[in-house]
């Protein structure tokens, strides 16, 4: 009698692949991963304040972190995503903090000086030495004010001479024009006439006053345009965001289709401004800009709250 047994082979469902072979090595300036026996489909490090993926070609893949990401402290995590599969494989682990100044490469950069952390005797010296410099240069513009003003006065004599003398030449021209019909009468020799007093005639002292007036009506009416065309086309605010791997969609190129699902909130600009919303990839790299521009604004009640808007009232 021979007794057929069968045995029941289960095989792992594709969220249960660990890579247990892979290595995960902090290296200067960032990460080394090592899969062995294939090849992953993406690979993504989150670490506080960022975070970026890259698409490996090859089983071994070197990741640079950037600045702000291997200056700060914390945890590293990895996910490691392979064909096939519905889940990605979690990795956790810690790398030494890389102080800021071994980052920062250039020292005559503006990022360098503002981290007076990278200070050292030298750039202290140089400091001083340009801040006498600076406070002497300032001390010597005081002293010479006056010289300063009595040469430009002594300069600007033959401008100053040149206008007064135009002046001078219009009001001369001014008065020969007449202004009144008495005017008139003196230049076409008839004897005066008295006239009552007209307080319509026209007179160049109420002329001259409406047109400086105007004329300050329009300084002021450009000095508050201005700085509002300035900032019409400004943002009014500003939000990030990246597309997550499980959104994205892999070619036979290695190429990604990602679809974005986008849910936060924008400050409510004032009418006619633009809200501009930056899309960037892991890489930090700027996708492209959304620019939402208002038109109007509608108030709905909120939880059935009714709310009431007393009649504005003139006094």
């Amino acid at each position: 009698m021979h007794t057929a047994v069968r045995k029941r082979l289960i095989k792992p469902g594709l969220t249960e692949f660990l890579c247990e072979k892979c290595t995960i090595d902090c290296i200067p300036l960032g990460l080394q991963i090592y899969t062995p026996g294939r090849v992953s489909k993406y690979i993504r490090v989150l670490k506080n304040p960022g975070h970026l993926g890259i698409t490996p070609t090859t089983t071994t893949t070197d990741i640079r972190l950037s600045n702000q990401m291997l200056s700060s402290a914390g945890d590293i995590n990895v996910q490691i995503w392979f064909q096939d599969m519905d889940t990605p494989t979690l990795r956790k682990l810690t790398c030494p903090r890389v102080p800021v100044c071994e980052l920062i490469t250039c020292r005559v950069c503006w990022q360098f000086w503002i981290n007076f952390s990278c200070y050292n005797t030298t750039h202290w010296i140089i400091l001083s030495l340009l801040g006498i410099i600076i406070a002497g240069i300032i001390l010597t513009g005081i002293y010479m004010v006056p010289t300063t003003m009595s040469i430009s006065w002594y300069v600007s004599l033959p401008l100053r001479l040149c206008i007064r003398t135009l002046i001078r030449y219009r009001r001369a021209k001014a008065s020969k024009i007449p202004r009144t019909m008495q005017d008139i009468d003196e230049e076409s020799g008839t004897p005066l006439i008295d006239l009552p007093p007209n307080p319509y005639a026209p007179s160049s002292r109420g002329v001259r006053r409406s047109k400086n007036r105007l004329l300050h009506l329009l300084s002021i009416a450009t000095c508050i345009m201005v700085p509002l065309v300035a900032l019409s086309n400004a943002c009014s605010d500003y939000s990030m965001m990246s597309a997550a791997s499980t959104e994205c969609q892999y070619t036979h190129d290695q190429e990604r289709a990602c679809q974005i699902r986008l849910n936060t909130r924008l400050v409510v600009s004032p009418l006619g401004q633009e809200s501009c919303l930056h899309i960037k990839d892991s890489r930090l790299e700027t996708l492209g800009t959304i620019s939402i521009k208002t038109q109007s604004i509608v108030l709905r009640c909120k939880e059935e709250l009714l709310y009431y808007v007393p009649r504005p009232s003139v006094k």
